[in-house]
């Protein structure tokens, strides 16, 4: 229901079959209904009031999927990256930690990101009662596939067939994929003064990243993995150790699938490695000229 979600937050408008009113028709005659997006936990608590304002003669029950940090900060900076930001990763982390003033230029502010702070918000719109929080790392080392935890635990149906066949709709980038899309996000702020929409990413996957093989590209491969720079994430981080025993003291009576009543994982999660490109690496390199080779085209390929 990403749409949606989109037509709540007001970023899109609202059209015939896509509003909350045309959701609240659809839904009448169904006794269980399952509403899905990921964004859900983002948008602004006005919003999340008119939900649950429109749904108010349903019983509604919050399912929360806690990810720990070091799986979740990575994919939401490659997000950040997709949607037009040239955050860098230690920027981005900077940010989440406290220490940069502003994130209005990034495109995200770090509060709604923070897992304890999500929480906290659904608890203030749906009540502490609503929510049923499962940990995510724990559900998959349990061997128990994500979507039929859910059914078995919140729906209490254990068998749903799919006509589909799974698919990876949103597949990560490699390093220097994200690199060349935050580059060309840079050049973009610069001449707009404005973040480059998805737009930009989109028309360069679509008519622009076939050429990657190329000897061009390679160039720009060579000499990003010669200048990038590593970064790694662990559990022992303060804010994340300070996070899970917030988590636990506060929550842990509706996370369902935790360890025990003062630990939350199972297992400790495995340290992870960050590559990315410093805000200057490129002025050392010969690869500027390339980037806007690149950039140029796809400016007219765009129109602007």
């Amino acid at each position: 229901h990403y749409k949606l979600v989109d037509v709540m937050s007001g970023w899109i408008p609202a059209t015939e079959d896509c509003s909350l009113v045309d959701l609240l028709s659809e839904i009448a005659n169904f006794e269980t209904v399952l509403i899905t997006s990921e964004i859900f936990c983002l948008i602004e608590d006005q919003h999340l009031q008119a939900f649950r304002d429109t749904f108010n003669a349903f019983q509604i029950d919050v399912v929360f999927y806690l990810r720990h940090p070091i799986n979740v900060w990575p994919s939401h900076w490659q997000e950040l990256i997709k949607h037009g930001s040239d955050v860098t990763f230690a920027d981005y982390l900077l940010a989440m930690h406290g220490h940069v003033a502003s994130n209005k230029a990034y495109g995200f502010a770090p509060t709604p990101t923070l897992p304890n702070e999500q929480i906290r918000r659904l608890c203030g719109v749906f009540g502490v009662n609503s929510l049923k929080v499962f940990v995510y790392e724990n559900t998959l080392g349990s061997g128990e596939d994500l979507f039929d935890c859910c059914c078995r635990s919140c729906v209490h149906a254990r068998e749903f067939e799919f006509a589909d066949e799974p698919q990876i709709v949103n597949a990560s980038f490699t390093s220097d994929q994200v690199e060349m899309i935050r580059q060309l996000n840079q050049m973009y702020a610069l001449e707009h003064g404005k973040m480059a929409s998805l737009r930009l990413r989109q028309e360069y996957l679509k008519n622009f990243r076939s050429e990657e093989p190329g000897e061009a590209y390679q160039g720009f491969v060579d000499a990003f993995g010669a200048n990038a720079k590593s970064l790694r994430l662990s559990g022992d981080m303060p804010l994340i150790k300070n996070l899970y025993a917030e988590l636990a003291d506060e929550f842990g009576s509706v996370i369902i699938n935790r360890h025990s009543d003062r630990r939350i994982l199972t297992q400790p999660v495995a340290d992870r490695h960050v590559t990315y490109g410093s805000n200057d690496w490129i002025f050392h390199s010969e690869q500027r000229e390339n980037i806007r080779h690149v950039y140029t085209d796809l400016m007219q390929s765009l129109g602007e």
